[in-house]
C-alpha cells in the first residue's frame, strides 16, 4: 500500500504526486483526499476520466445544436469534474449546466472556456501518467 499520497503518475522523468497533479490543473488534493480518503481510489477515478465521453457529447450536442443531449453531457461532465474536484472545470459547465435546463444554449465564449479547461486537465493525467 502507498502512502503520504506518493501514488502516480510518473512522467518519466520523476513522480509526481497526487498533491502536485491537483495543484497543476489548480484544484485542491486535501479537499478530494476528505471526500475520497484514499490516494489509490483518487489515482483510479483520475485516470478513468480520460475514458469519460460526457465533455465530447457536450460538444457533439452543441455543435448540433441539439439542447436536451447538451444538458446531458454538461450535467454528467459537472458531476465527474466536481466528484474529481476538478474545479476549474467544474464551476464554468456548472454555469452552463444551469442555462441548457432552461432550454438555453451557451455561448461560444462558454464552450470554448470549458474546452481549455477540459483540455488543460486532459493533458495534466497525459503529461504525468
Amino acid at each position: 500500500m502507498l502512502s503520504d499520497n506518493t501514488i502516480l503518475i510518473s512522467n518519466g522523468d520523476g513522480i509526481m504526486n497526487l498533491a502536485e497533479f491537483y495543484n497543476a490543473i489548480e484544484s485542491d488534493y486535501n479537499e478530494i483526499k476528505r471526500n475520497l480518503m484514499s490516494d489509490e481510489i483518487i489515482e483510479e477515478l483520475v485516470l478513468e476520466f480520460l475514458k469519460d465521453n460526457s465533455f465530447n457529447s457536450l460538444k457533439n450536442a452543441f455543435e448540433a445544436g441539439d439542447i436536451d443531449s447538451a444538458f446531458l453531457g454538461a450535467h454528467t461532465l459537472k458531476g465527474v469534474s466536481a466528484s474529481l474536484g476538478f474545479k476549474s472545470l467544474a464551476v464554468p459547465v456548472s454555469a452552463i449546466t444551469e442555462k441548457l435546463r432552461n432550454k438555453k444554449m451557451p455561448s461560444s465564449e462558454e464552450m470554448e472556456q470549458i474546452e481549455r479547461q477540459y483540455n488543460k486537465v486532459i493533458n495534466s493525467i497525459n503529461e504525468y501518467k
